[in-house]
């Protein structure tokens, strides 16, 4: 375990389609298939980019479950090579018998802002616990990434230095100005299949 200096470089990375494929563009059931189903996927090229960062402390923030947590950071630190760090997870209740479990895992799929509201608030605390650290925020155009990521660069303005977005939904073409300001990781983008007639 290594303690993070009170000076320094930070990562904070999101997880799904920023660092493991999960297609949260192409829905639920899809999202399902990948994490349940299917062997985790590494996004391509993106192990060997935290590689660069040699000196950074890493710190992953995302909505999905802690429970979770022990085959992410295996697959993550130990199978795909991503640097270590700390995991601020989605706290759910274990209790699968109550109701509240249910309703939110539930709300963890179909309701984008209670992930939102979670990574600000845990993102505002690590920069608020690390005032004289640097901050790379990295994350993905599949959810709200980039509105999270712009609030706290205008909360913490000295200390975010950079904005990376892999852009898994063609933003960069499809909506530029939501990218603007922000470095834009090309991406294989997801396309939600039509229905067939």
């Amino acid at each position: 375990m290594r303690l993070t200096a009170s000076k320094g470089l930070s990562v904070i990375s999101d997880i799904d389609d920023t660092i493991k494929i999960t297609g949260m563009p192409m829905g639920r059931d899809f999202v399902v298939r990948k994490t349940f189903f299917e062997e985790y996927q590494a996004a391509p090229g993106m192990s060997g980019r935290y590689g660069e960062w040699h000196d950074a402390a890493f710190h992953y923030v995302s909505g999905t479950p802690w429970q979770f947590y022990r085959p992410l950071y295996r697959f993550l630190i130990h199978e795909a090579g991503f640097p270590p760090g700390t995991f601020h997870m989605k706290y759910t209740p274990k209790n699968f018998g109550s109701r509240v479990t249910w309703r939110q895992l539930r709300e963890l799929i179909t309701d984008e802002m209670v992930t939102h509201n979670q990574k600000l608030r845990q993102i505002s605390d690590i920069l608020s616990d690390f005032p004289d650290r640097k901050f790379i925020l990295v994350g993905d155009s599949g959810e709200r990434d980039p509105e999270i990521y712009r609030e706290i660069a205008s909360l913490f303005p000295g200390q975010v230095v950079e904005i990376y977005i892999r852009d898994v939904v063609n933003d960069r073409k499809r909506n530029p100005e939501r990218l603007e300001g922000m470095t834009v990781i090309s991406a294989e983008t997801f396309v939600r299949e039509q229905p067939k007639e």
